[in-house]
């Protein structure tokens, strides 16, 4: 049941072509394309896969009893509406990169440049990140530089010494700080400081960021069919709430030259680290 968006639509068809391939019947699933008047009453014992999160609202509210599974939800939003769901009951695709795949490749990319210290920003009212923030481990002669920060142009422009110091920035989902022209902001002071920004939306390359990682519709469906074939087998999901399906790469070349990075050499890297596994080598067309 997606949010009515072309988009979303399209990635529902996705969803129920990979569950159709796990061996699940047509008749088993039904595709609900928006929130419309004919939107169904749901059963008992059905399964609901919801796509963004009007329909994951919509659910919520008129499905007590049923399993869900969520996608295309922001993971902060989905803990906070199913907070009062029994445990086990619901499952998340979210669409949040963790800041815990983000330093992996931080540490990947500062491997052999002089300045090894990370900083990550984000508002202060992004508890998501700053609980993810507090449990990182830097890698070898990495250091972590996290600054909570209200946001705004002027608290921005008070992160002068901390780019300074920075050889890499992270840019993870925080729709008060990295949004709008407080992004824009962010972005261009990276770049004056000559520091890469890895962002966990494609479209920040579009806009400066060296690097995103992002998701791609097939890697959402095979997690989403996944779930569905597990509460089909054993009518549960598992034990894991929350999925983050495998990142995709998408790299500014144009940004990364500028910024004495070889973005042939960083995919190849990717490729052949172990530590980058739930990153796919799959990227855009170069710039």
């Amino acid at each position: 049941m997606p949010d009515n968006k072309p988009a979303l639509i399209e990635a529902a068809e996705e969803i129920k072509n990979a569950i159709h391939k796990k061996g699940v019947r047509k008749n088993e699933l039904h595709l609900q394309l928006g929130l419309e008047k004919t939107a169904p009453a749901f059963q008992s014992r059905d399964l609901i896969l919801t796509l963004g999160p009007q329909a994951a609202s919509y659910a919520l509210e008129n499905s007590e009893q049923n399993m869900l599974v969520f996608t295309y939800v922001e993971e902060a939003y989905i803990r906070e509406k199913a907070a009062d769901r029994k445990p086990g009951s619901w499952a998340a695709v979210v669409i949040n990169q963790p800041l815990e795949r983000m330093q992996k490749l931080a540490n990947l990319l500062l491997r052999d440049r002089n300045k090894k210290t990370v900083l990550i920003a984000n508002s202060r009212g992004n508890e998501l990140v700053n609980q993810q923030a507090a449990r990182l481990r830097a890698g070898p002669d990495i250091q972590i530089l996290h600054r909570s920060i209200n946001a705004n142009a002027r608290d921005i422009s008070r992160l002068e010494d901390e780019f300074y110091q920075a050889g890499l920035v992270l840019a993870p989902l925080d729709r008060a700080l990295w949004r709008g022209k407080n992004a824009r902001l962010l972005l261009h002071q990276a770049y004056s400081y000559k520091v890469p920004v890895v962002a966990h939306s494609r479209a920040f390359t579009k806009a400066g960021a060296m690097m995103a990682l992002y998701l791609g519709k097939s890697e959402v469906a095979e997690e989403t069919a996944a779930l569905a074939y597990t509460w089909l087998a054993a009518n549960s999901f598992g034990q894991q709430a929350i999925i983050y399906p495998a990142a995709r790469i998408d790299i500014n070349d144009n940004i990364a030259r500028a910024l004495r990075f070889d973005p042939v050499l960083i995919r190849r890297q990717i490729n052949e680290d172990t530590s980058q596994a739930d990153v796919l080598g799959r990227y855009s067309s170069a710039r």
